[in-house]
């Protein structure tokens, strides 16, 4: 399992399954959106699963699954018989994604499960990922802005006196 509130320990558990492509050739499944819906609108994806395609290596094969819910609908542990049908895109090659561009990648993927589920596309100008990048570190010595001026510097404050009664 994968702690989504941690991001560093997220990336770690993947580690083995990069291993497991490489070395082992395995397939993995996993679910872009992380959790299914309530309802049949596709839900931003997460990037983990194209995080690990791209550092395997390997392409993603995007399997569309049409009509989940009548079988298993979320919040229900109950199957029900239903027909499902399985949609099947062409590989798309990841090798020369790089992290600067992954939005970008998971924006086209997502594109393609929502054409395929005949839903509206996304365009570049929405947000893909729920998840943020990381922000570059911060220079330890902070930065003079030029919109600010500089802080005059106070007179030293006077020493409280004691006084008798109530305290505030």
């Amino acid at each position: 399992f994968v702690d989504r509130a941690d991001g560093k320990s997220a990336i770690k558990a993947i580690e083995p399954l990069v291993d497991a492509i490489r070395v082992e050739g395995k397939s993995i499944c996993i679910s872009p959106e992380g959790t299914r819906s309530l309802t049949p609108k596709l839900e931003p994806f997460k990037k983990g699963a194209f995080h690990l395609a791209m550092q395997a290596g390997v392409p993603i094969v995007p399997i569309v699954i049409h009509n989940a819910t009548d079988v298993a609908p979320k919040n229900e542990f109950v199957m029900r018989p239903a027909t499902v049908r399985v949609t099947v895109l062409p590989p798309v090659d990841t090798s020369k994604w790089t992290p600067r561009t992954i939005n970008g990648h998971v924006r086209d993927v997502r594109n393609m499960f929502l054409r395929t589920l005949g839903q509206p596309e996304e365009s570049a100008a929405e947000s893909v990922a729920v998840e943020p990048e990381p922000a570059p570190k911060a220079d330890k010595a902070p930065k003079k802005s030029a919109a600010k001026p500089a802080a005059k510097k106070k007179p030293p404050a006077k020493k409280p006196t004691a006084r008798k009664g109530k305290a505030a």
